[in-house]
């Protein structure tokens, strides 16, 4: 018998399910949890930071210190001044995370030295964009109460107010996104960074947008929920205190969470990204004549 020749099946190689919303948001819980530690140590400063804000806001408001309020102001900008640290904080712990990488607080830190540009650059572009929007939602709006009346009006409006919420969901998710690959990829930010941005949330604009939705509706339950409980409890000296620390430190998670969950959504959507440049290529089993026939 003459030899058996080997001959090669060609299959396609199958993409893996897409995470929807409900599956992105496990992952980041997920992430959250597996990082326990760094977490904590990535938020107590910032729930510090804030619980002397709102202790701060409390006693200026009493007789006692006159002029703490230019304090609280100069605590204020040292809070935000930080904010930029902890975003890359949040966002390298949670990207190492989910590429399976174990990341010390000292990696972290020297991480952190060599990308505190890029979320600042790309936040100040950012800032432009979402301040020229209400500016251009303005405008179409006088000029449709001028061109129309009556029933088109409303339609017209409500159309406007439908649309422009649309808009505000999609350039916060853009933001976000923007923010994350400011940090994870190398030199890119600013304008190349929500460029970037953009382009990985091609066919997936409405997932960002969703989640978008979903984490600003959270947020505002907390906040609504616990202005009510204070209004039931009265205007007491210490109502403010019992109720705002709480309510800062939930807010804080929920802007945590954000940015894990957007982390989540990056490599999500870069996935997405890769397996779409490679639907036309195909994998191979080596396959003997018998098996063949």
């Amino acid at each position: 018998m003459g030899k058996q020749v080997s001959q090669v099946k060609f299959i396609m190689a199958e993409p893996q399910p897409s995470l929807g919303i409900l599956g992105i948001l496990s992952e980041a819980f997920k992430v959250t949890i597996r990082n326990g530690k760094l977490m904590v140590s990535i938020m107590l400063p910032v729930f510090l930071s804030f619980s002397l804000l709102v202790v701060g806001a409390h006693i200026a408001l009493t007789p006692i210190v006159d002029d703490l309020s230019s304090k609280m102001e100069l605590l204020h900008k040292y809070i935000h001044g930080s904010e930029v640290d902890e975003t890359i904080r949040r966002v390298t712990s949670s990207s190492e995370s989910i590429a399976g990488k174990k990341l010390s607080l000292a990696d972290m830190l020297l991480k952190i030295r060599g990308r505190w540009k890029g979320p600042i650059i790309t936040s100040f572009y950012m800032t432009l964009i979402s301040l020229s929007i209400p500016a251009l939602f303005f405008i179409f709006t006088g000029f449709i109460s001028v061109m129309t009346e009556g029933f088109s009006l409303v339609l017209l409006s409500l159309a406007m107010v439908i649309l422009g919420a649309f808009c505000y969901l999609y350039v916060s998710s853009v933001w976000m996104l923007s923010l994350v690959v400011s940090v994870v990829e190398d030199d890119c930010s600013g304008l190349k960074a929500i460029d970037r941005a953009g382009e990985l949330m091609k066919g997936k604009r409405l997932r960002g947008s969703v989640l978008m939705l979903l984490l600003i509706l959270t947020g505002g339950i907390i906040y609504i929920a616990s202005s009510i409980m204070m209004k039931k409890v009265g205007k007491g000296n210490w109502t403010h205190l019992v109720f705002g620390i709480p309510r800062i430190w939930l807010l804080c998670l929920v802007k945590l969470f954000m940015f894990v969950a957007y982390t989540v959504f990056y490599h999500e959507c870069k996935k997405g990204q890769l397996e779409a440049g490679k639907t036309d290529e195909v994998g191979y089993l080596p396959i003997t004549h018998e098996e063949a026939v």
